[in-house]
């Protein structure tokens, strides 16, 4: 992990061996009220899962035995002034706009800060980079349903 800390508590945190799902990188969507770019990030790691809620990223554990949680950032800061998407590259650090499909590798770079708002206070990170090491192409799903041949006897 590499990391820069400033005076206020904020750091800058890369990452490392992320497996990464549902990312929506490229065109930001509105999923909650509020305009976000944001990816899923997933481990098997339990060192892992407390070095990222040391940053303020919190994961669940899933069923199947992984943990999971989503890292994001807002189109615009809490001043309304409008945010940049976060930068994706690929494993030469050259940037990258193909899709990203669910099970890729890669590392992700946040921004991670104390806040204190309302009475509640934590520290949160916002996604500002990802490196994708290892790319699983995105395929959308097919819309078309139909269905199964149950019985060749077409008859009633």
């Amino acid at each position: 992990m590499a990391k820069s800390t400033t005076a206020n508590n904020s750091s800058t945190e890369i990452i490392r061996d992320l497996e990464l799902h549902w990312a929506n990188v490229y065109k930001p969507h509105n999923p909650f009220g509020t305009e976000i770019w944001d990816i899923q990030i997933r481990t098997t790691d339990k060192n892992k899962v407390e070095e990222l809620a040391k940053h303020g990223i919190k994961l669940k554990e899933h069923d199947e035995g992984y943990f999971f949680g989503n890292v994001k950032r807002k189109t615009v800061n809490a001043k309304g002034e409008p945010m940049k998407a976060p930068e994706v590259f690929d494993a030469g650090k050259k940037i990258i706009s193909e899709p990203i499909g669910n099970g890729s590798k890669g590392h992700i770079k946040v921004f991670s800060y104390d806040y204190k708002v309302g009475g509640r206070k934590g520290r949160t990170a916002m996604l500002t980079a990802l490196q994708v090491v290892d790319l699983v192409p995105y395929k959308a799903a097919t819309q078309e349903v139909d269905f199964d041949v149950e019985n060749d006897d077409v008859g009633f």
